[in-house]
């Protein structure tokens, strides 16, 4: 699709985050990359029941990545799978992950 927008909405186990993407899906021509810090937790399950209903009618465009902001690691994988599924690059990033200092003794 020609007109495909790319998107990445960090931390979207929030419900501001779920809304976001929710919206996004509305349009076609939109594709989601939802990141969540664990794959495991009952925290993704509005975003696996929303991926369901639209992987029921055949559409994928909602693809739940693991991202730990903490960890190289975990970032540079989660940048390898998007560039995998989308190696055209994202085209906008919704980052819902707040900044916190650290506190140093």
């Amino acid at each position: 699709m020609s007109d495909e927008r790319v998107w990445v909405v960090t931390d979207a186990t929030r419900s501001l985050a779920v809304a976001f993407v929710r919206r996004l899906l509305l349009d076609e021509a939109n594709y989601v990359f939802a990141t969540v810090p664990s794959l495991s937790t009952d925290l993704t399950a509005p975003l696996r029941r929303l991926q369901r209903r639209y992987l029921e009618k055949g559409d994928d465009r909602l693809q739940l990545i693991h991202l730990d902001t903490d960890s190289h690691v975990s970032i540079r994988a989660a940048a390898a799978t998007i560039e995998q599924l989308k190696p055209g690059g994202v085209d906008y990033v919704i980052n819902n992950n707040g900044a916190a200092a650290r506190a140093h003794p």
